[in-house]
């Protein structure tokens, strides 16, 4: 970096650029200078050392310079030839006021300080003759882009270079290659939301945290950042919109993903926004169901007790707490059917589409007529009439909002459009009730119209998410429990096929479990003990039966038991789900994989708060499983 010495006494060649030149003027311009090294190397041959100032700033460059700090444009070589060894060695500063004003001029020349260009000067493709041997060149000028920041929307520029051998395009955040992106290290400074829309790091860290902490849906941290963040300008800057929020929480979920792995993301370049990432989450969805989450392995003194039995010898215990939550998505309405949906508005998925034109009576698959649901019979058509007439009335509106959880319309498709009821000849069977509401429910009544008939008119949903916690607090895994809150010896034997079966499950239904696995799997009651938790045990088990007495009595296991109590909180999985629950109306529209991708992405984010909590309790991973 330039002394002051040198810059003295290369201004002194020129007695006028002493007298003209304020301190305030100098520091402006080599602020000013600093933010456009980009532009600056733009311009220089091929061959020119990146890591060496040019000899002379470029004449657009230099005119706006001048024009900044009022100087004549012929002073400008001998200010930059004093002051170009302390810009090219100077990182750049957040704005000053009248570094703003500045910006605001340049503009219209396409010059800007916050002109986004790709993180490399050289191609970095292995493969092409140009490998780090000449700068790489701009194309197709420059994009008007708008950058969202903490401080506000901004007007700017992105830049895309683009290598002459290979032809490897270079964006600000990825490089394309055959059709391909390839992004660059997990650690993007801004994340590209949309074409033309940009969104600097910690403002994207923002929005996950809100999401994560405040329960806040994509469509509410667009409106608050707008409301808030997002200042008058002239003429006025593109809003942030739901689209763009929850792509930012993907893209930056599976930098973070890659970055563990050491793998780079890769997604097509072109095809529709909605669908570019949908193979990557899908991995990410896969990866996750089968080895659970990255803290699976976790145990500490919360979760794991060392201690001494009655005959000396020297017990570990892990433990786990099971538990399910009342949140779901949409589902194939064909029993058994695990296929996702083609839409989430869709009653089947594509392979069963066909029952769309069968009668919506379940015990019956007669041809649907006049464009309605269901046949002719008028007995399932009343039905039908009856599904729409509580629909479309008045005083259903608030039982459908209900249902579905929804603050605001906007968090979730129109009700009239995409209705979930079932409908019987006794009353409306409603498959998916918010734990959040108790509704008024009709009278029960002898049904006098003959034998019970249910009809699927609306979309089927998932019943609940079935969580694996450590007492601790972290999320292990988790899965969709389709039709009821079912824990099948399948889950568990998933457990003890990647060493995370613990030694005891605590399950306020233990008793039940212990007795189907008696039956179908006893060879696992073997491997772990099924207590119910001291609350349910105590108010809601028959102390008589033998399952509960005998197996699931929670007193009958000395081992979790202190002086001071209970050594485990056998609470925890009802405390995380009440976190867990609280997402019902944010993700209820979402598709299949949207929706497993979202929940794995908050569970993996949680257990890193939960797991900054723990380090007075000696936190490790099992061996294991390590």
């Amino acid at each position: 970096m330039d002394t002051l010495r040198h810059v003295f006494d290369v201004l002194s060649y020129e007695p006028s650029l002493l007298d003209h030149i304020t301190l305030t003027a100098l520091h402006l311009v080599i602020t000013l200078a600093t933010k456009l090294k980009n532009d600056i190397l733009a311009a220089q041959p091929p061959n020119h050392d990146p890591l060496t100032p040019p000899p002379a700033l470029p004449d657009h460059i230099a005119v706006f310079l001048a024009t900044v700090v009022d100087m004549n444009i012929n002073l400008v070589p001998v200010l930059w030839h004093a002051i170009a060894g302390t810009v090219w060695q100077r990182a750049s500063e957040l704005d000053m006021p009248q570094e703003q004003h500045a910006w605001d001029q340049a503009r219209a020349d396409e010059i800007s300080g916050d002109t986004l260009w790709p993180p490399n000067e050289y191609c970095t493709n292995t493969n092409c003759i140009n490998f780090h041997k000449s700068l790489i060149r701009e194309r197709d000028g420059r994009r008007r882009v708008t950058l969202y920041t903490l401080g506000g929307a901004r007007s700017t520029f992105s830049v895309h270079l683009v290598c002459s051998a290979c032809r490897t395009t270079y964006y600000p955040n990825y490089a394309v290659q055959q059709g391909v992106r390839s992004y660059y290290a997990p650690s993007l400074t801004v994340i590209q939301a949309a074409e033309h829309h940009y969104v600097d790091r910690p403002l994207a860290d923002l929005f996950i945290s809100m999401m994560l902490m405040s329960w806040t849906s994509a469509t509410n941290v667009a409106k608050i950042y707008n409301h808030t963040f997002t200042p008058s300008h002239s003429p006025p800057l593109p809003r942030l919109n739901k689209h763009h929020v929850f792509d930012i929480f993907i893209i930056m979920s599976l930098l973070d993903d890659c970055g563990r792995q050491g793998l780079r993301l890769h997604v097509p370049h072109t095809g529709d926004q909605k669908d570019r990432f949908l193979a990557a989450m899908t991995l990410r969805n896969e990866r996750m169901r089968i080895y659970g989450q990255p803290e699976a392995a976790h145990f500490c003194s919360k979760c794991m007790r060392t201690f001494v039995d009655a005959d000396g010898a020297l017990r570990t215990i892990h433990a786990l707490v099971g538990d399910a939550v009342c949140i779901g998505h949409a589902r194939c309405s064909a029993d058994g059917c695990p296929i996702p949906l083609y839409s989430h508005a869709d009653r089947f998925c594509p392979s069963h589409h066909y029952l769309n034109y069968c009668c919506a009576v379940t015990t019956c698959r007669a041809p649907t007529t006049d464009h309605r649901k269901t046949c002719g019979i008028p007995a399932h058509r009343q039905l039908e009439v009856q599904h729409q007439q509580r629909n479309t009335a008045m005083f259903q509106l608030k039982g459908v909002l209900q249902r579905q959880a929804v603050t605001h319309l906007d968090d979730a498709s129109a009700v009239s459009a995409v209705n979930d009821a079932v409908e019987t000849n006794n009353g409306p069977e409603v498959p998916q009730q918010s734990s959040t509401f108790i509704d008024d429910t009709d009278c029960p009544a002898k049904n006098e119209q003959g034998p019970y008939m249910k009809a699927i008119l609306g979309r089927t949903r998932t019943h609940a998410e079935f969580t694996f916690n450590r007492p601790c607090g972290i999320i292990i895994s988790r899965y969709t429990c389709v039709k009821a809150e079912s824990l099948s010896s399948c889950a568990l034997r998933e457990l003890d096929a990647i060493g995370l079966l613990p030694d005891v499950l605590f399950y306020d239904n233990g008793c039940r479990l212990h007795r189907y696995l008696a039956k179908h799997d006893p060879s696992l009651l073997t491997k772990i003990t099924l207590p119910v938790d001291v609350f349910h045990w105590t108010v809601k088990h028959k102390k008589n039966d033998a399952e509960c007495s005998l197996f699931c009595n929670p007193m009958q296991f000395p081992e979790l038991r202190t002086e001071d109590g209970w050594y485990f909180n056998s609470s925890i999985a009802e405390q995380n789900n009440v976190w867990l629950g609280a997402y019902h109306s944010i993700v209820r529209e979402m598709s299949f994989t949207k929706y497993n991708f979202f929940l794995d992405e908050l569970i993996l984010r949680k257990n890193r708060l939960t797991l900054a909590s723990l380090t007075n309790y000696a936190p490790g991973y099992l061996p294991d499983t390590e």
